[in-house]
């Protein structure tokens, strides 16, 4: 994709005159950034043939005040809490057992804790998949399936909360835009690179929000509060030639992609992959079609191809396959057998 938008915005440079173009590149340049900020990835690793295959959903995006939390408990609210298990790391999943006196599969935990079911859904995002999944599950995944989670692309993504002590900036302006140079990518090593702007979405006033993707998010979650408060604050003095601006008085950042069970953002489809892939992550295993009932079922927005990289995505995922259990368990009038058919 890199080298094609590299040349279309060559071609369109050529419709200003000569002394604006230095000008129109920079703002072309931050399009640019907000592209790979859409995608958390270089936009050399990603597909063109699919970008901007997503469908948009009527009602904009939703803030939950309390966060996703607002969402799941209203879920869980009638469920046991016996039913639910936290703090319970799992070390691996056995299954393809066709003894009668053995479990379909094992979900084995830490400290020698195993939980036996008939089907286990693994929501696992992409990037845990791509670190564990040739040492997870015993035996291993077809090789369709590990073939999917090596070639889909998985972006990395991190929300920045900024607070300053008191804005500097006017609500009726707008947001902060950065637009880059050329050699400002090749001359600087800094994180701030990948920032493409700030936004003004809290009601006190007090609170810019910036997104960082790609590498320089893996980078930025390395780094202690101060620095990248110290960052910030050089970044915005000299964009908008103020020397006065002062420093974030605190900050909150996600950590995506040093989380072990994460590993990164959200899935992208990069050159070496396609929508197939996906729905090749979403089949269970084994295949229906191997006249077996399905012991391993998968859900995450990384196996949903028409709203991949999305919430909604992953909630239509999971549907889906409690879905898949359910007219199983009517089919079968019960628990599946343990032994292959």
């Amino acid at each position: 994709m890199d080298v094609f938008m590299s040349s279309h915005v060559r071609r369109e440079l050529m419709h200003f005159p000569e002394s604006e173009r230095q000008d129109a590149l920079m703002v072309m340049n931050g399009y640019l950034a907000s592209i790979k900020e859409r995608m958390g990835a270089s936009l050399e690793c990603v597909n063109t043939k699919y970008y901007g295959s997503l469908p948009s959903l009527p009602g904009g995006n939703v803030k939950i005040p309390v966060g996703f939390v607002g969402v799941l408990a209203p879920l869980i609210r009638d469920i046991p809490d016996c039913s639910i298990k936290y703090c319970k790391p799992v070390e691996c999943i056995r299954w393809d057992a066709c003894e009668a006196d053995k479990p379909r599969a094992c979900v084995q935990c830490a400290e020698d804790e195993a939980y036996e079911a008939d089907y286990v859904i693994i929501t696992t995002p992409l990037g845990f998949l791509k670190d564990k999944a040739s040492s997870f599950f015993v035996p291993n995944l077809p090789a369709k399936k590990m073939e999917a989670i090596s070639s889909l692309g998985f972006g990395h993504s991190n929300n920045l909360f900024l607070q300053f002590p008191e804005p500097m900036w006017l609500k009726d302006e707008g947001n902060i835009m950065f637009a880059w140079h050329p050699d400002d990518f090749t001359k600087s090593n800094s994180w701030v690179k990948s920032l493409t702007s700030l936004k003004i979405e809290d009601k006190s006033g007090q609170v810019l929000t910036g997104v960082v993707t790609g590498k320089d998010a893996i980078t930025m979650e390395t780094l202690d509060a101060d620095q990248i408060m110290s960052d910030i604050q050089k970044q915005m003095q000299n964009f908008l030639g103020n020397p006065t601006i002062p420093k974030p008085s605190s900050i909150l950042r996600s950590k995506w992609s040093t989380n072990v069970y994460t590993q990164g953002a959200y899935t992208y489809i990069s050159t070496e992959s396609g929508l197939g892939h996906m729905k090749d992550l979403a089949d269970p295993v084994p295949e229906p079609c191997q006249s077996e009932t399905p012991v391993l079922l998968f859900a995450g927005e990384h196996t949903c191809h028409r709203n991949y990289s999305t919430a909604h995505g992953a909630r239509d995922s999971g549907m889906r396959e409690a879905n898949r259990i359910l007219n199983y368990t009517k089919k079968l009038r019960g628990a599946p057998s343990k032994q292959k058919n």
